[in-house]
Order: structure tokens, then C-alpha cells, then sequence
């Protein structure tokens, strides 16, 4: 299924059908990605209770790789704060190199409000978002010149589209 942010959310990328590689079906069949949505579901359910007076929910997992080397530098998609369309947000750490620079989830209640700075280290570890907060992902290169990489899962609840 094609993947749309209105140009309100991604003024980079917004208005565009973007086609994202499915995931394998062993993954989509894996009791960790159960899990995670079930967990994710429990969680949402305590702090986002408007996304449960719909009628059904949109569940979006996409799997996100930011790869880098030498002196390329990665950038995530948009580009700096910004708040997202859907109404519940996990993004999880997957896999982590050792020599990733930058990477860092910058928190604000606005543009000029900047709340915190998250560095996600550990597997599993996670943040959480909604459309109320803005956020953004520091741009990411290799200390070392080496190929460098933050994967990342992303859990997404919405009301589904009628």
C-alpha cells in the first residue's frame, strides 16, 4: 500500500505516493512484531483514549535504515521539526552501530520550545509521539569512515480513513 504524509506533515516529501518495500512475510508473522503492536496497542490505549472512539484503527509498521559511509551523511524524512500525521508514534531502536554520529530525537512543543534530546541506545528502547509535539531526527554520519547504520521501527495508530 502506498505510503502519503500531506504537505502539511512533510513539506519535503508531502503529497507524494511513496512505495516502500513490503515487509517479509516472516517478519509480519513474527511473534516480536506481535508483540510490539499488541504492547503498542496497550500503551496507546492509556495515553491517546481518542484513537479508540473510531470505529477501527490504521496499524502502520514501516522499518526504517539509515545508512551511512565515509563522509555521506544521512537525513530522515522531513528534514528538521516537525509533527507527524498519525495520531500515535512509537519509534523503536532495532540495531545501532557503534560508530553512528548524530542519530539524536530532538523534542519541542514548538518551534522555539525545544523540550529535550533523546538518544536512543539500547535495542527496544523507544519514544513516543503524537501530533501534539514536534520532533526531529539529528542528521547521521560514521565517525570512523566505516559504514554506520540506526535502524529503527516504526509503529503507527491512526483512526482508520472512512
Amino acid at each position: 500500500m502506498p505510503y502519503v504524509q500531506t504537505r502539511q506533515y512533510n513539506a519535503d516529501d508531502g503529497d507524494k505516493l511513496r512505495q516502500f518495500v513490503s515487509l517479509d512475510r516472516l517478519v509480519l508473522q513474527s511473534r516480536t512484531l506481535r508483540e510490539l503492536i499488541r504492547f503498542n496497542l496497550s500503551v496507546a490505549k492509556l495515553t491517546n483514549q481518542i484513537l479508540f472512539l473510531a470505529d477501527s484503527l490504521l496499524i502502520g509498521v514501516h522499518m526504517v535504515s539509515y545508512r551511512t559511509v565515509a563522509a555521506m551523511i544521512a537525513h530522515s524524512s522531513p528534514l528538521g521539526l516537525h509533527r507527524d500525521q498519525e495520531e500515535y508514534v512509537a519509534v523503536i531502536l532495532s540495531e545501532l552501530s557503534h560508530n553512528i554520529s548524530g542519530g539524536e530525537n530532538i523534542l519541542a512543543n514548538g518551534p522555539r520550545d525545544l523540550v529535550e534530546k533523546v538518544n536512543l541506545t539500547e535495542e527496544f528502547e523507544a519514544i513516543l509521539l503524537s501530533k501534539k509535539g514536534m520532533h526531529q531526527v539529528v542528521p547521521m554520519s560514521s565517525s570512523n569512515g566505516r559504514p554506520a547504520f540506526r535502524n529503527v521501527i516504526l509503529i503507527t495508530l491512526s483512526p482508520f480513513p472512512q
